[in-house]
């Protein structure tokens, strides 16, 4: 039994999963697609999916199409995981930028500092893997961008170091500061923009509303609307649009007024609503979790004040997959 009403435009939550995880497989580098599908493969002692590769299809279009031919045959606590996975990746990407944000506005001297007990603390943890983080500086590099680098590389390798940083450092109070600048053009958070964080929560976000406007399970929709447009955040009808077009960029544009902090919260309980919903379809293998508490809508918080919005959503659509932009800004796959 579905969780949701399944009137003929409306896909039902398998598929609505399945979009999704594709979507988020697109977003992998190269390796990390290969990996997935390997260890998809072992999970379900499948081997690697045979698929025919077709005259003009790339390397990345034969990994879409193995990936897909596995899920198909994945069950559904196997695609549970595996959505659980993409979400922590982004996730952990969505923090490691905020440490970045953070690291910068230090100066020079406290940079050289929060490196050095970073170090120390990951010596007294894992003394045998030091040299993994051990960097020499490049012949074109800047200090700054040395400093960067070697707290990325740390960063990167624990974390419990990059938690350690984010909770210990006092400028974390200007966090949500730092992120309402993401709409100024501000260079120096660019990358910020363009990370596949932003475009994870924005592309399954988009994927939900366009199959869940109509029915709206747990109020999710009308809550998003109602907060994001208390102020001036007005999305208006284009000519011609029809209500069915209309309704989910309706719903696009007003999550892309959210913070990112906000965002997150969105997609967790996109996946709380698949999969610990008591008549959802996810539910049938017993999953054991509880569904955790709604947020309350005074927790939900937006971007920009005062920013009235108008005009098409930045994002192209192929079989539920493709370039989804925040602020207008591309994305980019590391």
């Amino acid at each position: 039994m579905s969780a949701f009403p399944n009137p003929p435009h409306e896909p039902n939550a398998a598929e609505v999963l399945r979009n999704m995880l594709s979507f988020g497989f697109s977003l992998l580098s190269p390796n990390d697609q290969q990996d997935k599908i390997e260890q998809i493969s072992k999970q379900l002692a499948a081997g690697v999916a045979d698929v025919e590769r077709l005259e003009g299809e790339t390397e990345e279009d034969l990994r879409r199409k193995q990936f897909a031919e596995l899920l198909n045959k994945a069950p559904v606590y196997t695609q549970e995981v595996l959505f659980k996975e993409f979400r922590r990746k982004f996730d952990r990407e969505r923090r490691l930028c905020e440490a970045i944000l953070l690291f910068r506005q230090l100066d020079s001297n406290k940079q050289q500092e929060t490196i050095e007990k970073l170090l120390d603390r990951f010596m007294r943890r894992r003394r045998e893997e030091v040299k993994d983080v051990i960097l020499e500086r490049l012949s074109e590099e800047c200090e700054e961008d040395f400093r960067l680098r070697r707290f990325v590389k740390l960063c990167n390798k624990s974390d419990l170091l990059l938690d350690d940083f984010i909770l210990n450092e006092p400028k974390k109070w200007d966090l949500d500061v730092l992120m309402l600048k993401m709409a100024s053009g501000n260079e120096e958070i660019e990358e910020i923009k363009q990370s596949r964080y932003a475009e994870f929560y924005l592309g399954l976000s988009s994927i939900w509303f366009k199959a869940r406007w109509a029915s709206d399970p747990k109020g999710l929709i009308h809550l998003i609307l109602s907060k994001v447009e208390e102020g001036d955040h007005i999305i208006e009808k284009l000519v011609n649009e029809t209500e069915e077009d209309f309704l989910p960029r309706r719903c696009t544009e007003s999550f892309k007024q959210l913070q990112f902090s906000t965002q997150e919260h969105v997609v967790k309980h996109i996946q709380n609503i698949l999969f610990y919903d008591p008549v959802s379809f996810c539910r049938a293998e017993g999953s054991s979790v509880t569904e955790e508490p709604w947020f309350a809508p005074e927790f939900i918080k937006v971007k920009t004040p005062n920013l009235r919005v108008s005009g098409g959503a930045a994002a192209t659509q192929e079989g539920g997959q493709g370039a989804i932009t925040q602020g207008g800004q591309g994305t980019s796959q590391q």
